[in-house]
């Protein structure tokens, strides 16, 4: 637990120091887990998520450190691949696959997600699959 705490700190220190770049907050839903999380976007092909797992006992305070990268990308949708890792409830490597689009011109900053992860508990030992769709806001002037 003490690795988790530490890895907690370290993740935010990061994204407070890169406020002056593109921060982000996400919202993702699921039948099976609901994800709240803090981006950065390193370039406009490479960022990164810290997502904290919602409806689980204090106990369970699970985290998904990830990175992924925009496969296909332009001003109205990134197609995203991404790696990461899943800590606490589950453990174990996640592949997600995504889709971000910006529905409304006016509004660049918000952005809806539809995102595909494969999961493999190292735990139990069984590969999981969980699709998941939600909504993204990213601080700051979009170039």
């Amino acid at each position: 637990m003490k690795v988790i705490k530490i890895l907690i700190i370290i993740i935010i220190a990061l994204n407070a120091y890169a406020i002056k770049a593109q921060v982000s907050c996400s919202y993702y839903t699921s039948i099976n887990f609901n994800k709240i999380g803090v981006g950065y976007e390193f370039s406009k092909s490479i960022w990164s998520d810290l997502r904290i797992y919602g409806g689980l006992a204090f106990d369970n305070f699970t985290i998904e450190p990830m990175i992924a990268f925009n496969y296909i990308s332009n001003e109205n949708f990134d197609l995203y691949l991404g790696a990461g890792y899943t800590l606490n409830y589950i453990n174990g490597p996640i592949f997600p696959l995504g889709l971000r689009i910006n529905p409304i011109e006016k509004y660049k900053n918000i952005k809806f997600h539809f995102e595909a992860e494969p999961n493999y508990n190292l735990d139990s030992e069984k590969l999981l699959f969980y699709c998941s769709f939600g909504i993204r806001y990213v601080f700051g002037k979009l170039e």
